[in-house]
């Protein structure tokens, strides 16, 4: 309560920036009291505020928590979702993030689409995977910030 009741208020507030952190700490207080429920809420929180502010490493963080939770309950195919969110917010004009986390994105889709029984996904994701190391390992600024794919549409999921 003396830890959480700050964080609550700060959360609450005006400032975005001061929110996602605030709601960051509370979500992993959250995980640590295993609450999957409430960490749930309170990762969702992270990710908007996160996507409020244009903060990419936030938005990938909150993305690998959320979509770990999915995992845990059974739902290979609604982790993946969360990853291919990340990757379609990540491809738009002026949004950047580290490429490392884009690969991690896409490493996770390959084998979540694998586990969830669905091959050809794992395969176009792999596919598009090697375009993006490819830019990444030509020192491309598209591998940091914007759409590494021109005018392809948005990912979408494999049901």
């Amino acid at each position: 309560s003396e830890v959480a009741e700050p964080l609550l208020a700060s959360a609450l507030g005006d400032d975005p920036d001061e929110a996602a952190d605030a709601l960051f700490a509370l979500a992993e207080l959250a995980e640590e009291t295993e609450d999957d429920l409430l960490a749930d809420t309170l990762w969702e929180g992270v990710l908007e505020r996160a996507r409020d502010v244009g903060e990419g490493d936030l938005i990938a963080e909150a993305t690998r928590r959320l979509a770990a939770l999915a995992e845990r309950h059974g739902d290979p195919l609604a982790a993946a979702e969360f990853f291919i969110e990340f990757l379609n917010w990540r491809r738009q004009p002026e949004h950047s993030s580290d490429p490392e986390d884009v690969e991690v994105a896409f490493d996770e889709i390959v084998r979540l689409a694998t586990a969830d029984g669905a091959p050809q996904a794992a395969a176009q994701y792999a596919y598009r995977q090697v375009g993006f190391t490819k830019l990444l390992e030509a020192d491309d600024p598209l591998a940091v910030e914007g759409d590494w794919e021109s005018d392809a549409p948005p990912y979408q999921t494999w049901a």
